[in-house]
Order: C-alpha cells, then structure tokens, then sequence
C-alpha cells in the first residue's frame, strides 16, 4: 500500500495543467467527475490509515483561459495566394501586438 510509503504525508497536491477547451472539437478537463475519482481516493486513504489529507490544486490557466480579450489593430493584410481563383493560398491578418501575446496560439494552436 502506497501509504507505507509515505508515512508523514499530509497533503495531496493535484498540480495544474487542466485542459482548457479552446475550440468546437476540444474537450475540457470535467472538474465534476475528475473531483468525485479524487475524492473517492482520499476517502479510502483516510478509511485505511486514519488520516485526513489536505487537498491542493494549481488551476491556474482552467480558470482564466476564457476570460480575456487581446485587443490589437490590423496593420496590414496580406497572402500567400498566387492568384484569386487560388485555392492552396492562405490570408493573414498583421496586429500591431507583441510576439509574446500570440506565440503560443501561432505554434501549435493551443
């Protein structure tokens, strides 16, 4: 048993990283049933040793991911298409933000 191993435990620190839906086909993190597994783990944990532990959680970005606006200005637009009738060619929009507002959503869609 896992509590043999850790004798003084007292708490329990779920971390972070709680995936955040940003998007149709994304999928959040269900808080509901991710607490009910947990609870039902400390449950028998107190039931076998005797002892409670305190429950910590880091959700950091889960709470806030969606509870913002990036304000910026187009700057200028401009394209990759060779030709209107191009089907291959993209469009992009140029914002007047720092590199540090769009990094992580223009590397890998996050």
């Amino acid at each position: 048993m896992i509590e043999k191993s850790y004798p003084d435990v007292e708490v329990f620190n779920l971390g972070g990283g709680f995936k955040v839906a940003r998007g149709d086909l994304d999928k959040a993190t269900d808080v509901r049933e991710m607490a009910a597994s947990i609870l039902s783990l400390v449950d028998t944990w107190t039931a076998r040793t005797g002892r409670s532990l305190k429950l910590e959680i880091e959700p950091g970005t889960f709470l806030v991911a969606n509870a913002g606006l990036l304000v910026a200005e187009v700057i200028d637009k401009v394209t990759t298409k060779k030709s209107p009738e191009d089907t291959e060619g993209m469009n992009f929009l140029k914002l007047n933000t720092g590199l540090n507002e769009v990094t992580r959503p223009a590397l890998y869609g996050a």
